[in-house]
């Protein structure tokens, strides 16, 4: 693996971490301005506070993600992630969560050098089922 995809590893892992922890600011530092998310399946969620919103929700259930594996490819100032992810978690009522899928993700970099996530689909895979 090059500089450049362990950069955006790196920005995929370091964001997953901050979502375990919870750390609502540390998640949404690894996503442009600009980002796109699919928390649901097929449906594209934009704009800082609705994103904001919706990893706030998903904090209710204290999600533990694994991946199965991770492909990167970069071509200048883009990148994109490929990984199945395997993620358990409990609802407030006491409910066992856990889902799965292949997270597609598209990153941009930054004039700092920094990898943003601008594009992230968990659930890319649906479309090969």
């Amino acid at each position: 693996m090059n500089t450049d995809e362990k950069q955006v590893l790196d920005t995929v892992l370091s964001m997953t971490q901050a979502f375990e922890n919870r750390d609502i600011e540390g998640v949404l530092a690894h996503y442009d301005h600009d980002a796109v998310i699919a928390f649901t399946p097929g449906t594209a969620t934009s704009g800082a506070m609705e994103i904001r919103e919706q990893f706030i929700q998903f904090f209710d259930i204290n999600p533990a993600f694994d991946y199965g594996g991770h492909k990167v490819f970069v071509t200048d100032d883009t990148a994109l992630h490929i990984a199945p992810w395997t993620m358990q978690g409990t609802a407030p009522d006491g409910t066992q969560i856990n889902d799965n899928g292949l997270s597609v993700s598209v990153l941009k970099r930054t004039n700092g050098n920094v990898w943003r996530i601008i594009l992230d689909d968990p659930y890319g895979g649906l479309l090969a089922q």
